[in-house]
């Protein structure tokens, strides 16, 4: 038996659960405090990670890369990489940083969508502004589909299916609105609920 976890300084482990000896470790491209998402496919689990931008550059604001990866349970071998671009700000201390990239746990589809991955990254239009929802084929990295929004946000998206099988994601943004995109396309509810208020 293995487990899957990120350090916070940079570094995917894969840990044997029994001896507690550690299998194998990857080295990201930056920080991740997500949730790695574990997918068997073929009978290997697959690990989709994704981290945001907080060691690329000094202190202020800039922009860096927000790395998303996939990798080989079994062996911690990179399968693919990609990456978005993000704003972040680093302070004089921890106190007033607020940085950008992923935050939000991962979707891994179904049904109708089972053939994607749907990554949520923050402030993809400058410091606490903009974030993006990425749907990428989950064999290859392309980017299926984006979704913008105007404000950031560091919630997770939520995947729904309805009785006929279509599938959506929700995902709420930092002024407490709701979005919800048909998750095949990447467009928006076409009832007007793509932003309500709570």
């Amino acid at each position: 038996e293995i487990g899957y976890f990120v350090d916070n300084t940079m570094n995917l482990c894969c840990l044997d659960l029994n001896t507690f000896k550690m299998v194998w470790t990857v080295v990201l491209g930056d920080d991740s405090d997500i949730t790695p998402l574990i997918n068997e496919e073929n009978g290997i689990p697959y690990v989709y990670v994704g981290t945001e931008v907080d060691n690329q550059g000094g202190k202020g604001e800039y922009c860096g890369a927000a790395y998303i990866y996939k990798i080989n349970g079994l062996k911690g071998k990179v399968e693919w990489q990609t990456s978005e671009s993000c704003h972040t700000f680093n302070g004089e201390s921890s106190d007033n940083d607020q940085s950008g990239g992923c935050f939000g746990n991962p979707v891994m589809g179904k049904g109708k969508i089972s053939n994607l991955v749907i990554f949520s990254f923050s402030m993809t239009s400058g410091l606490a502004s903009g974030n993006k929802l990425v749907a990428y084929d989950k064999d290859l990295g392309t980017k299926v589909w984006e979704y913008n929004m105007n404000i950031y946000s560091y919630s997770s998206p939520v995947d729904f299916y309805d009785s006929e099988g279509n599938a959506y994601i929700v995902i709420c943004d930092s002024i407490g609105q709701v979005h919800m995109i048909h998750a095949e396309s990447g467009i928006a509810d076409p009832k007007d609920r793509r932003i309500t208020y709570i």
